[in-house]
């Protein structure tokens, strides 16, 4: 996600922010006092999701991270998260309806 935000990227907003995942608070994105409280945020917003929705696949998490819904359409001012779904899957080498909680815990 990282890598798919821009956050490898120097100067990017994700990168200035110290936000991996370009985490939203309040509708703008969320800034951190350094990228390791970036990276706990990223952790702890995909864990916490994945728990709470054991049957989420990539589409899933990635509709909902860029929406807040997973029935919104796949393409729209956010971005196209199919695309973004089948990125970070295939930089895990998994299938994009792979279920996230099976590739975290197994």
């Amino acid at each position: 996600m990282a890598q798919f935000e821009g956050f490898f990227i120097s100067g990017s907003v994700s990168q200035r922010n110290n936000n991996p995942g370009d985490i939203k608070a309040g509708g703008t994105f969320a800034s951190y006092a350094d990228s390791g409280d970036g990276w706990d945020a990223l952790n702890g917003w995909i864990t916490g999701h994945a728990a709470t929705n054991p049957d989420w696949d990539f589409y899933d998490m990635t509709d909902y991270y860029l929406r807040g819904s997973t029935t919104a359409p796949s393409v729209d001012a956010q971005g196209n998260s199919d695309a973004y779904a089948e990125y970070i899957a295939g930089q895990l080498g998994v299938s994009p309806t792979t279920p996230v909680s099976s590739v975290l815990w197994g």
